[in-house]
């Protein structure tokens, strides 16, 4: 029982780098002639821009978007990383070891996990909530259902891992 908890760890980071460095988050499609169409497109004015989450992290940080590269950093590369290095000590931890702080530290950093998928899912909502003819589209890409379930598993792991060192 004790091994379900470490796989379903380990497999959530598995999903975790293509979800961050590997494959594109969010795909933007938008028209510079206003709805796009035959014309625009014809005239090659209609342009798709895919971003992974390292890569929006890169490109903003060339506009000196500190502030947003400090929260993507935080949400999407910080706190997974620390709640991974966390969740491995409990994992693997020796005997007779409290983790009593440990295990609370797990239960608060793993609440900020969903924040990211959110803000990608909000950003997407409210660029795909224009009027048929807008020249944004957005669309959620495989970065975010690899990012997405990272975050189910993790948080999975998460609950088994201290649901299990709390009677032991």
């Amino acid at each position: 029982m004790r091994y379900i908890p470490l796989t379903l760890h380990l497999v959530s980071i598995l999903l975790w780098i293509p979800g961050v460095f590997m494959y594109p988050i969010v795909s933007f499609a938008f028209s510079l002639g206003g709805g796009g169409g035959f014309f625009s497109s014809m005239l090659g004015m209609s342009e798709k821009v895919e971003l992974s989450v390292w890569e929006s992290i890169k490109e903003l940080a060339a506009l000196e978007q500190w502030t947003v590269v400090l929260l993507i950093s935080f949400f999407s590369l910080a706190i997974p990383l620390l709640k991974a290095g966390l969740l491995f000590y409990v994992q693997l931890k020796p005997k007779g070891a409290q983790t009593g702080s440990i295990r609370n530290g797990v239960a608060s950093v793993s609440k900020w996990a969903m924040a990211d998928v959110f803000a990608v899912g909000i950003i997407i909502a409210g660029l795909s909530s224009f009027e048929s003819g807008a020249s944004i589209k957005a669309q959620t890409e495989a970065g975010f259902y690899f990012f997405a379930s990272y975050v189910l598993l993790s948080t999975l792991s998460a609950q088994l891992t201290l649901r299990a060192s709390k009677y032991s």
